[in-house]
């Protein structure tokens, strides 16, 4: 199976492609462009790279969330009309999922953040065994002191994700010694995670179809919050 995939859902922009299991190509920047001008030209760079084209592709696989609302529907809509233009199946993957993938070869708890500003984190956790990784709760946002208080780890946890980075003495406050903070090249983002991912979820029959697959938000958008508090103000009045 030959997949290329994609990763929007935050500041790194991650496009690859998979092929029967074999990585074939990556291309990933973490710079401060918009994903309207980088991924295309990074899909065509792939591609290239890996000496497919997109017609070879069986399916199309995307970070369907949670992250950017607007990386997310930029990264949804161009994997829906790719499929839609080739007649391919699409998968969308959990953003946490792929993070935790990046450290499949952990031994112990992971931990999966995502920087949701508004002082939250997109958060999950994760059990490794050295060969699987596992999901033990449900994907939430959240204060990152109130899930990380409220979570027991009674060994070394190992964090990963952007939500690491600008909360780095607050982690290390609540959580000490027990903190291992991922390095670089496996902490951010990877579009080959979200392949990995989709392989498996293919392998198992669950692709969809370009109707099915939708953005993964978990949250309110600002302009529905600020709805919302409008009208909790008109009730009032």
């Amino acid at each position: 199976m030959r997949i290329l995939a994609m990763d929007t859902s935050a500041r790194v922009c991650s496009v690859a492609v998979l092929e029967d299991g074999v990585l074939r190509s990556e291309q990933s920047t973490n710079r401060n462009l918009t994903h309207s001008e980088m991924l295309m030209p990074m899909v065509e760079a792939a591609l290239d790279a890996s000496g497919l084209t997109i017609k070879d592709m069986d399916l199309f696989a995307v970070a369907k969330g949670p992250g950017s609302f607007t990386g997310l529907r930029i990264g949804v809509s161009t994997v829906k009309a790719l499929g839609h233009a080739c007649g391919k199946p699409v998968c969308g993957v959990m953003t946490l999922d792929a993070l935790a993938m990046n450290a499949a070869h952990h031994v112990g708890d992971v931990v999966a953040l995502m920087d949701a500003r508004r002082g939250q984190v997109y958060a999950a956790r994760y059990r490794g065994d050295g060969r699987h990784i596992q999901r033990v709760g449900e994907p939430e946002a959240i204060s990152l002191q109130a899930y990380l208080t409220r979570e027991t780890f009674s060994q070394d946890v190992l964090l990963l994700g952007d939500g690491v980075a600008p909360n780095e003495a607050a982690i290390k406050e609540l959580l000490g010694q027990r903190a291992i903070l991922a390095l670089p090249h496996i902490r951010l983002q990877r579009a080959a995670s979200i392949a990995v991912l989709a392989e498996k979820m293919a392998d198992s029959g669950e692709s969809m179809d370009q109707d099915a697959l939708q953005p993964l938000y978990l949250r309110l958008s600002q302009a529905e919050r600020e709805r919302a508090r409008r009208l909790r103000e008109g009730a009032k009045a």
